[in-house]
């Protein structure tokens, strides 16, 4: 595999970190999805 560097930024580490980093956030979102929308809901009403 060719590593490709442009201005010192060695992209498939970069690529690989934002891969890492957004794949458990966007589980615990979908995990949790339901509880932000009561939150939201809950938020916007005036009882």
């Amino acid at each position: 595999m060719r590593t490709v560097e442009v201005k010192g930024l060695v992209w498939q580490s970069l690529q690989a970190a934002t891969v890492i980093t957004a794949v458990p956030s966007a589980f615990l979102f979908n995990l949790f999805l339901d509880r932000f929308v009561t939150g939201l809901t809950m938020g916007a009403v005036k009882t």
